[in-house]
């Protein structure tokens, strides 16, 4: 045995001299080799061990999902389908090994299961076994982990089973450094909140994102157990952008007809996106006040201001600016503006008739291309 190792040892010793002398370019070649096959190895190892894992878990959680699928089965489904309305056997699932994490986690994931596939009676024991176990407590403690998919479990656990948390606990999150962990929490305020909640808007300093502010609207929209907020109160230069063009699109959604004078307060913007946006929802809210100010402010404004200024117009149709729209159609060489402003002369209805019958006698070539799309019924855009 010890000429055995002895041997080993002079075999590795002849290997370092000789690798010395070798070029570098395969000296190189040889180290890269080295590191490759290594990489391999334990990237092998990795999924072999992930899998052993995998397996072992799936053997442990196998039957304790049965176990649990049979109690709600029994317990909850059955009552709904018989018309039985019974609380949940607590003592039943408190068999069930919820000391373990994974079994609670797993019991969770049936309840959330559960809720999401049944309505009425099921989803409403679904949420009532949830809180009687005690579960919505371990959900609670995730917020204050480091880790922000722990947090974001947390917050999607209590959003979905509508459970309310205190306001101070939430709010930190809805400024957190991590994106996901920040939209949920908004979220979970738009939906759960009991009193006000919009109020989380007016603490954000970090933006709103496109597909967050179609989420929250439809949480808000959703929502028939309180009054609306007004909107009004967040149109306002103090806070961040992305929160003054949500609160414009929502004010003009629900017709807050109060909000107009903060909108009309937004035409003097810096921001272009908030200049269009604000006099797209005087359009909505057919704000006759806004009228003459957005005429007075049109030859000014850049190309997208103008569309949204004509289409404004085209939806308040008082009349009174015909003449206006009148010769920006006829005067204007943008397509797009002569287009808008065609459009917003047929929105008048009635009170157009006589102009667009003079306009159609009078026009030829692409004027009386654009009047005759404009009058076609069966075309939306």
């Amino acid at each position: 045995m010890f000429s055995f190792f002895n041997g080993i040892e002079s075999w590795f010793v002849e290997v370092k001299e000789n690798f010395f002398w070798l070029p570098t370019f395969i000296k190189g070649a040889i180290i890269v080799s080295l590191l490759a096959i290594a990489g391999i190895f334990l990237a092998y190892l990795n999924m072999l061990l992930l899998r052993a894992v995998k397996y072992f878990q799936d053997r442990r959680n196998e039957p304790v999902a049965e176990q649990i699928d049979v109690l709600m089965l029994e317990h909850m489904v059955q009552q709904d389908i018989f018309d039985e309305k019974q609380p949940p056997a607590l003592n039943e699932f408190r068999k069930l090994p919820l000391h373990h994490k994974w079994g609670r986690e797993l019991l969770v994931q049936k309840i959330l299961h559960y809720r999401r596939n049944f309505s009425g009676h099921v989803a409403d024991l679904s949420r009532s076994l949830y809180i009687d176990l005690g579960l919505h407590q371990y959900a609670q403690q995730k917020l204050s982990s480091p880790n922000p998919k722990r947090i974001v479990e947390g917050l999607s656990e209590l959003f979905n089973m509508e459970i309310t948390v205190e306001e101070k606990v939430v709010l930190p999150l809805i400024n957190h450094h991590n994106r996901y962990v920040r939209e949920m929490a908004r979220c979970y305020f738009a939906k759960c909140s009991a009193e006000h909640p919009m109020d989380f808007l007016q603490e954000i300093s970090k933006p709103l994102l496109a597909w967050e502010q179609f989420e929250l609207f439809r949480l808000v929209t959703q929502r028939t157990d309180i009054p609306v907020p007004s909107f009004a109160r967040w149109i306002d230069p103090a806070y961040h952008p992305s929160v003054i063009s949500f609160c414009l699109k929502l004010a003009a959604h629900f017709q807050q007809f109060d909000a107009i004078p903060a909108v009309m307060s937004m035409l003097k913007s810096e921001n272009l996106e908030l200049r269009a946006l604000s006099i797209n929802s005087l359009g909505k809210l057919m704000a006759l006040e806004a009228e003459l100010e957005l005429v007075s402010m049109y030859e000014e404004q850049p190309l997208s201001c103008r569309e949204e200024i004509l289409k404004a117009l085209g939806r308040i149709g008082s009349g009174r600016q015909l003449d206006f729209l009148r010769s920006q159609f006829l005067s204007s060489e943008d397509f797009e503006i002569k287009k808008q402003a065609a459009k917003s002369i047929v929105n008048h209805k009635a009170l157009a008739q006589l102009m667009l019958q003079q306009l159609q006698a009078q026009s030829v070539g692409q004027h009386h291309t654009i009047l005759q799309h404009c009058l076609n019924p069966l075309i939306k855009y």
